[in-house]
């Protein structure tokens, strides 16, 4: 069997069993555990940190690490000093998102002040979660550029 079959086989389980899980959870033990108003907040939480995420890799993210790898990519040196530059980059943009954040806090919560006003007492999860999300994006795309799909 083939490289690819076999990753595509593997990538498919994963994606499935993760689905699956997924609808089982949002399904049947969110509404057991949380109310609508806390179920509406973490979708608010979560997508927020998607788009936080997104701004704050200045655009270090999927597209540039899979368009600049291959010129970084050598057997010798590994990836000369690639995987530094796609940690320092984000993390540098988002220690800039973070000082804006806290500087221009108020503005930004008064937005969802109206449509989410439980999101005021639970904005500091913001900062924690899009970090995260930008993280692991980052990190995803690279292993998919040393062509290890399955591994994230």
């Amino acid at each position: 069997m083939g490289i690819i079959i076999r990753q595509s086989i593997k990538g498919t389980v994963v994606v499935y069993a993760g689905v699956a899980l997924a609808f089982f959870i949002n399904l049947y033990i969110f509404p057991l555990c949380f109310s609508l108003e806390q179920i509406g907040l973490l979708r608010v939480i979560s997508e927020l940190g998607v788009f936080i995420a997104g701004l704050a890799a200045v655009g270090m993210q999927t597209s540039a690490i899979i368009r600049f790898y291959p010129y970084f990519q050598d057997r010798e040196k590994g990836n000369n000093g690639f995987f530094w530059l796609i940690t320092l980059i984000p993390l540098a943009g988002f220690l800039l998102f973070v000082i804006g954040f806290y500087l221009f806090e108020d503005a930004f919560i008064s937005i969802y002040k109206d449509d989410s006003p439980i999101l005021t007492q639970y904005s500091y999860l913001l900062i924690p979660i899009s970090f995260g999300i930008m993280l692991s994006t980052t990190y995803e795309t690279y292993a998919n550029a040393n062509l290890r799909i399955v591994v994230p």
